[in-house]
């Protein structure tokens, strides 16, 4: 999802110089039309000319006080240099121009979120997710997670904010493997070992995913199981092809299953003895 759509020639192809150029010479025609400076703000801030941007946002301002789209891009230029406060405030006055504007209201999120305002920026989230005709799954994700930094009493609530992701969007792997880990921090292992399963049951290669479960049954105290699920890792890992058993990723994940595997039998033989 884009941050923030900005019409008009702003977003067209084209060098930096040239792209200024032509809005330079729509501007002298139409001198008085805001949204021409909005354009070429955009045209800025892509190249990172953040002044230059804010000077075009405080001209079309000028021109048309009453146009959302100067405060919403002033709030994404303000971002990019980390005026957060002002940022905000900018944000605040677009949306009271132009109340439920998504991009918008993904813009401030964000800014809320570096502001260290995990709620406000959750129910902004929430926002864009009832009002975005497809959101995908990263407002699921980004509310889940400044509800997961917000501390532990939000962990039920930024679960239960994922499960409404997979049920409008289906059980994409993002979204279950963010609930799986709320889903340990809650000790649920149970309902953890499920989302795995569910996320991972159309993968033609499990062995990452048996380390994985194995990490979880050894959080839960369960050994045995987690020595098999390590073993049935080294055996997926032992039977494919040579080209792929030997490539960097997988034989570090070998690796980490030995060693651990040697860890849960170092620490069986301490219990027995």
């Amino acid at each position: 999802m884009a941050l923030l759509s900005v019409p008009g020639p702003a977003l067209g192809h084209g060098g930096h110089a040239d792209r200024v150029a032509a809005l330079d010479t729509q501007i002298e025609t139409a001198p008085g039309e805001a949204i021409l400076w909005v354009d070429r703000a955009a045209i800025h801030l892509d190249h990172a000319d953040f002044e230059a941007a804010l000077s075009d946002l405080d001209r079309a301002a000028e021109l048309d006080a009453g146009l959302a789209e100067v405060e919403a891009f002033r709030g994404r230029v303000l971002l990019r240099l980390g005026r957060l406060p002002q940022a905000d405030a900018a944000l605040v006055r677009a949306l009271s121009l132009r109340p439920g504007d998504v991009p918008a209201l993904l813009v401030r999120a964000r800014v809320r979120e570096a502001l260290r305002q995990p709620i406000a920026a959750a129910a902004d989230y929430s926002e864009v997710i009832a009002l975005a005709p497809r959101p995908g799954p990263e407002p699921y994700l980004e509310r889940a997670r400044v509800l997961a930094a917000a501390g532990a009493r939000h962990w039920v609530e930024a679960l239960a904010g994922l499960e409404q992701g997979r049920e409008r969007l289906g059980s994409l792997l993002a979204l279950e493997l963010a609930a799986l880990e709320l889903e340990l921090r809650l000790e649920r292992v149970e309902a953890a070992l499920q989302r795995l399963e569910r996320a991972t049951t159309h993968f033609a290669r499990q062995e990452h995913w048996l380390v994985r479960r194995a990490e979880i049954l050894v959080r839960a105290g369960r050994s045995d199981e987690a020595y098999a699920s390590y073993a049935k890792a080294l055996q997926r890992i032992e039977d494919l092809p040579a080209h792929l058993r030997h490539s960097a990723a997988v034989e570090s994940l070998y690796t980490q299953a030995q060693a651990s595997m040697q860890q849960l039998r170092a620490a069986s033989g301490e219990g027995r003895g």
